[in-house]
């Protein structure tokens, strides 16, 4: 018995309302099974990723097939489609950047001399991925009277600088293959602030600060001139302590604070010694007050090696009267000091002028306190 065969080559399934079609299609020709069976499409349907191809209407040798190996054993993921026609895109063709930014970057100066902060965002080099970062760098001195141009760059360890070569007419270099060209700064003799002091104390980093009392703090964080920190002579009271900030003149042993350097300075390096000075809160009546003054000495190893300045009131920016809480700005010229060697420590005093040790007297019921900041060496 011969038996007649059927060669299929589509199945189409459709649904309209709740009639469930099946056409079968082989041969040029397609038959279609009960159109009006009363069935719904319901349940759970599966296909055997082995099994199930989609072919092109056109050219069957065109085949698309799905593979669900690479899901974890017993997991069921789901995929939506969006609401837009399109193309299916695989990853390898969207691709890892090779080199680039994925946002930006920041060029600042930080107004210290050739000093940047640079921040910037997460970027590829090689298609490896590196972190968001900040950093702070500082390029090569300049070379005057020549001209060179630096290039900031984003390499495989951060901002890496890629240094011009200095010319009358300078090139800006490109950034290497492994590099992200992110800026550029010029460098000359005119892009450099010259240091015009030596900073003895500004932020209790400079030169070390000491006292021959307690009643001293040199990290006072309370109105200080600039920055965060101040030295402030403490309050004192009214009992014979008081001495430990004000002493009455003539009085060779006072108490005083003072600033020490590791290195040796030489006094025709400076024009004037520079400090902002603030004096109360206090209740001294304004009879006494007009006597306060400031001592001024420098010293090598302990000993004295200049005379003492004695900074009256209205002399050399000095007020004694000043209105509470005011700085004012103390320039002393170092041409007024003898020395007989050079230096390294600079000490203060703060004193009451008498006709002696038991002169005049302050009124000490509330005590009394002085600020000292910004203390430095002009250049000369």
């Amino acid at each position: 018995m011969i038996r007649p065969r059927i060669i299929l080559d589509r199945v189409v399934f459709t649904q309209d309302g709740d009639k469930g079609d099946i056409t079968v299609a082989g041969n040029n020709t397609s038959w279609t099974v009960d159109e009006d069976i009363n069935k719904d499409w319901t349940g759970t349907h599966s296909f055997l990723d082995n099994g199930f191809e989609i072919k092109d209407n056109s050219d069957n040798t065109k085949v698309a097939t799905f593979q669900a190996s690479g899901i974890t054993t017993g997991t069921t993921r789901t995929y939506t489609f969006p609401n837009a026609n399109g193309t299916l895109a695989l990853l390898s063709d969207i691709g890892t950047p090779v080199k680039g930014s994925t946002g930006a970057w920041t060029i600042t100066p930080t107004g210290n001399d050739l000093e940047y902060d640079v921040t910037w965002d997460d970027y590829y080099i090689d298609s490896i991925l590196y972190a968001a970062g900040t950093d702070t760098v500082t390029l090569s001195a300049d070379e005057a009277p020549l001209i060179r141009i630096d290039t900031f760059t984003l390499g495989t360890t951060g901002v890496e600088i890629v240094e011009g070569v200095a010319s009358e007419n300078p090139v800006k270099p490109a950034a290497a293959a492994d590099q992200i060209d992110i800026g550029f700064a010029i460098v000359s003799a005119l892009d450099i602030t010259p240091e015009t002091q030596e900073w003895i104390y500004r932020e209790n980093a400079e030169w070390v600060g000491s006292a021959t009392s307690g009643g001293f703090n040199f990290v006072y964080t309370t109105g200080p001139y600039a920055g965060t920190y101040c030295l402030k002579g403490s309050d004192v009271s009214s009992t014979s302590s008081a001495k430990n900030t004000l002493e009455t003149a003539p009085n060779t042993g006072h108490n005083y604070w003072e600033f020490t350097d590791g290195s040796l300075h030489t006094a025709g390096d400076y024009t004037e010694l520079n400090f902002q000075f603030n004096l109360g809160p206090n209740d001294a009546p304004s009879s006494d007050q007009a006597d306060i003054f400031l001592r001024v000495q420098f010293y090598k190893a302990g000993a004295a090696v200049r005379n003492e300045i004695q900074v009256t009131d209205n002399y050399y920016g000095f007020r004694s009267l000043i209105n509470e809480g005011e700085y004012q700005n103390v320039r002393i010229p170092i041409t007024l000091f003898t020395f007989s060697d050079t230096f390294d420590t600079v000490r203060f005093g703060i004193c009451l002028y008498g006709d002696g040790i038991t002169g005049p007297t302050f009124d000490f019921t509330d005590g009394y306190a002085f600020k000292q900041d910004e203390v430095k060496l002009i250049l000369a």
